[in-house]
């Protein structure tokens, strides 16, 4: 305990507690230990984040869990989830897998590299919500990868339906 001058001289932050300075009592923290101190909460909000997305990772094996274990994911847009968001676009239900591609999207760019990858995937599901991935997030990478697999399997991009409206708009904007 340090009189603010003390404290300022010492390099350190004065902390006031609301019942110790009603005593006249201050409390200094030396700035390395206010450091530590955000160090410390920074290692716990990332600690914290971890354990979030392998519990939410893992309820998406529990079809009582799926929904809202998707919409956290969602939520978070940590690029380290979209292998299992990936996995998700397996599913028979129809709303999970929409809501997988949804979830896919929000994470942006940084997904591209493995919804491109899955562009190869046996699973028919697994590819058709790559490509809508790929449309949301509308970004030139996902495009190309998206002209890429077209050109490799020959099909016609028309023929798919809407939801690749607007990659053949980009495309054509930039060829």
């Amino acid at each position: 305990f340090v009189s603010p001058a003390a404290a300022e001289t010492l390099q350190t932050t004065v902390v006031e507690h609301p019942l110790l300075s009603s005593f006249g009592v201050v409390v200094a923290i030396t700035v390395p230990a206010v450091a530590a101190i955000g160090y410390g909460v920074y290692n716990l909000r990332n600690y914290l984040l971890k354990k979030k997305i392998e519990r939410n990772i893992k309820a998406l094996g529990d079809p009582k869990k799926r929904f809202k274990a998707l919409l956290v994911l969602k939520e978070i847009e940590d690029p380290s989830v979209v292998p299992a968001l990936i996995e998700v676009l397996k599913s028979s239900d129809h709303g999970i897998r929409e809501y997988g591609v949804s979830a896919l999207a929000s994470i942006g760019e940084p997904a591209v590299p493995l919804l491109a990858e899955a562009l190869n995937n046996p699973d028919e599901n697994i590819r058709f919500g790559s490509i809508l991935a790929l449309a949301e997030i509308n970004d030139q990478s996902a495009i190309n990868s998206v002209m890429q697999f077209f050109k490799i399997i020959g099909t016609n991009i028309f023929a798919v339906g809407k939801p690749l409206a607007n990659i053949m708009t980009m495309y054509s904007s930039t060829n």
